[in-house]
């Protein structure tokens, strides 16, 4: 039964985990969308996707983490 109720929990836990990193994404999603439509020039446009896509990335690796710590 312990394994059984530990399994429940890890599931439980990585379904959470699930729920809370869609959620940001699409937060972020349109919280960048909005940010680069404000730039005015094809200069700032690139700087900010550039730190955009770092900060995606960082979240991912974050994101693994978190799956490998539960698991």
């Amino acid at each position: 039964m312990s394994a059984a109720h530990t399994g429940f929990a890890t599931t439980q836990r990585l379904v959470a985990l699930s729920f809370e990193t869609i959620r940001v994404v699409l937060d972020d999603g349109a919280q960048n969308a909005r940010a680069l439509l404000t730039t005015q020039n094809p200069q700032e446009t690139a700087s900010l996707s550039g730190a955009l896509s770092n900060a995606a990335a960082d979240r991912a690796v974050a994101c693994s983490r978190s799956v490998f710590e539960i698991a």
